[in-house]
């Protein structure tokens, strides 16, 4: 029995050997090498797609940024101005009431009182009063009418949602595009930002904002300025007829 197992084996061997002395043989087991080979690498390749970590799917995720001025377009309200130009800080502070006004500047410990009627503005002077310039600092920026403006340009940056329900809008505005929507400017400067914040109530109406105007003011002075404008509003629909002093 083991002269046959001996006479089989050698049998094998034989043939391995017919195979490769013949160039058909030669050529089946070369195809046949390759077809192993193949084989292996697409197990290899589906066992490695399996292993791979699934990509998340990606959602985006829009912000609505809705604010209403009807309150400030009504033009009857108390208000409260902080202009910040370098080292100067200027508090105005009074009722507004169409296109009336009765105020007070405060600035250095000194106080001034102003009485305006478009674009008429009238300064007390000890007992009388007498026709004056524009006491506002970038005065440009104070009428609702240019805010509307400027926001309808801006670029949205963030919203910040508070616990009151009230809200906090930030956005941005090239200095390019304000001189362009302010002067009627067109001028090739560098793309730099100015900042806008709008401060809304659970109603969506603006009740404070704030400009950030460094970039803005300092291309105007042609030197490096810091520019900031606060403004506050309260008593909606409050203020009485304002009498010309």
């Amino acid at each position: 029995m083991n002269k046959k197992k001996t006479k089989k084996n050698s049998n094998r061997q034989i043939n391995w050997k017919n195979l490769f002395a013949t160039e058909k043989g030669r050529a089946l087991l070369f195809f046949g090498f390759y077809a192993i080979f193949f084989f292996v690498v697409i197990i290899l390749i589906r066992t490695s797609h399996n292993n791979m970590p699934k990509k998340e799917k990606e959602y985006k995720i829009e912000v609505s940024y809705d604010y209403k001025l009807d309150q400030l377009e009504n033009k009857n309200y108390h208000y409260k101005y902080l202009a910040t130009i370098g080292n100067n800080v200027v508090l105005y502070e009074g009722n507004c009431k169409n296109s009336k006004e009765l105020f007070s500047v405060f600035t250095n410990g000194i106080t001034m009182n102003y009485y305006r009627d478009g674009d008429l503005f009238i300064k007390q002077e000890l007992n009388s009063w007498s026709v004056a310039d524009n006491p506002y600092a970038l005065a440009e920026f104070y009428e609702v009418e240019m805010l509307s403006k400027i926001l309808e340009a801006s670029k949205f940056i963030s919203k910040t949602d508070f616990q009151a329900g009230n809200h906090e809008l930030k956005f941005s505005i090239a200095t390019g595009k304000l001189l362009k929507i302010l002067t009627n400017q067109t001028v090739n400067i560098p793309d730099d930002s100015n900042e806008i914040i709008l401060k809304t109530d659970d109603n969506k109406n603006v009740y404070a904002l704030e400009y950030n105007l460094t970039n803005y003011y300092s291309y105007c002075q042609q030197m490096p300025v810091n520019a900031t404008l606060e403004f506050s509003y309260s008593e909606f629909g409050k203020i009485k007829e304002i009498e010309k002093p």
